[in-house]
């Protein structure tokens, strides 16, 4: 299940039979995978969300720093949204937990809303990112953070969810079905060589959850996010202060 017997095997892809020969055997796992953690160590990022966080589980809640979402939008593939929050103090503070969502088969748009409305009041979610291509078919007074543009590329989002789990600062409520098909997603997703035989991040299939799933962490951790607990009175006039300066003549 090493990562290089894998590169071995795809060395030899086009001589299987050298590779029998060689090796007599076929290793586990796919080639190139995105986010190797999950494969490697799935009981330590899924696993129960603790009694304390559970307890919060309805609408905004002070336990969570701030709640966020992710939607692929779907009609003629099957759509999904995923919510996750961080928390904001105690002795999980700063952890990032993925806690609920919805893989919708429908292929129906009302049910797709219907959908996220039920997440967005059950879960309090603060924000929204999505795919720009199926945002176009959004109701009009929907405010969902398209993911384009560098800040938000495929690359940065993989970037930014790697980072939190290498940090040890990201988990999976196991006992959440959706939670647990989503994790399965994560695991399989992998990189493939283009014609040109670099590597490139694999067409989009059957990882719908994956890709709602990255967009609710670029929400959470992909940009600048200034949260004010409350009201902040601003002067309308700050006091002004002059350096000295003097010419040198």
């Amino acid at each position: 299940n090493h990562p290089m017997i894998r590169k071995l095997q795809d060395g030899l892809k086009d001589s299987p039979k050298l590779w029998r020969k060689r090796y007599g055997g076929e290793p586990e796992g796919i080639n190139e995978p995105i986010y190797e953690w999950a494969r490697e160590r799935a009981g330590f990022y899924l696993k129960p969300m603790p009694a304390e966080l559970k307890t919060a589980t309805f609408g905004r809640n002070s336990i969570w720093q701030y709640t966020a979402g992710g939607i692929d939008p779907g009609l003629v593939h099957p759509a999904a949204l995923t919510v996750g929050s961080i928390v904001a103090a105690g002795k999980y503070q700063g952890q990032t937990w993925v806690r609920s969502g919805v893989h919708d088969l429908s292929g129906s748009a009302r049910s797709m809303w219907d959908a996220k409305d039920f997440l967005q009041k059950r879960f309090g979610v603060r924000s929204w990112g999505g795919d720009p291509v199926g945002l176009q078919y959004t109701r009009e007074y929907e405010n969902i953070e398209a993911m384009r543009g560098s800040l938000y590329s495929r690359m940065a989002r993989v970037q930014v969810v790697n980072g939190v789990a290498q940090d040890e600062m990201l988990f999976f409520d196991s006992e959440d079905e959706y939670v647990r098909l989503l994790f399965a997603q994560i695991q399989r997703v992998h990189k493939r060589k283009d014609a040109n035989g670099q590597l490139v991040y694999d067409r989009r299939a059957d990882d719908d959850m994956v890709a709602s799933f990255e967009d609710m962490m670029a929400m959470l951790h992909g940009q600048p996010m200034f949260k004010f607990q409350s009201r902040v009175a601003i002067p309308r006039r700050a006091p002004r202060q002059y350096a000295s300066t003097r010419s040198i003549s």
